[in-house]
């Protein structure tokens, strides 16, 4: 009578132990329903598939799309690639900076060396010097815009999940169980 339920407990133990103890040494690196993920397929067409898990099943993991209604499934043999947001980045003022700064010279260059030069004008510009007065404006326009739009907008920061260290297992509650996945970073 006592070894049938030693042999219960044991089996539980077996079950729970990998998602309990790798929870309480590392709690940042549990993967929860809520968490905002991006997933790849094995044998997709390299599509990433962003949205919240909504389930954590035993063989399928389960997300619900920004935007839309659909949920999808996807079998953790088939996860090609596995990623976590961990929050908002830092800004995109720099590369904004940039971009905007690339974009106006050559842009503005581009256009006043195709208008052409000025012999007969009251200061008389080549098509060469109006481009280079062109470019240094409209680098510093488009560096001024590409700055205010790249300081709006702010990427998430990904860490992606190794998908070989990927852990499901069943907890026992008091009124159930509960099924948790957790990942060791």
């Amino acid at each position: 009578m006592f070894a049938p339920r030693i042999a219960s407990l044991v089996a539980a133990l077996a079950v729970t132990a990998p998602t309990t103890l790798l929870g309480q040494s590392n709690a940042a690196s549990e993967l929860s329903v809520g968490d905002k993920v991006r997933v790849r397929a094995q044998h997709g067409e390299g599509r990433w598939w962003v949205g919240t898990v909504s389930d954590l099943g035993s063989d399928t993991l389960r997300i619900q799309r920004e935007n839309s209604p659909n949920t999808l499934a996807f079998p953790y043999a088939m996860i090609g690639e596995l990623e976590v947001s961990r929050g908002r980045g830092k800004s995109n003022f720099l590369p904004g900076l940039a971009y905007g700064a690339l974009g106006g010279a050559v842009i503005v260059g581009s256009m006043m060396f195709l208008s052409g030069g000025d012999p007969d004008a009251y200061i008389g510009r080549t098509a060469e010097e109006k481009a280079l007065i062109g470019a240094a404006v409209g680098g510093v326009l488009g560096a001024v815009l590409g700055g205010f739009f790249g300081a709006l907008s702010h990427a998430d920061r990904w860490e992606e999940v190794p998908l070989d260290q990927l852990r499901v297992g069943i907890m026992p509650q008091p009124r159930g169980f509960s099924v948790g996945v957790s990942v060791k970073l």
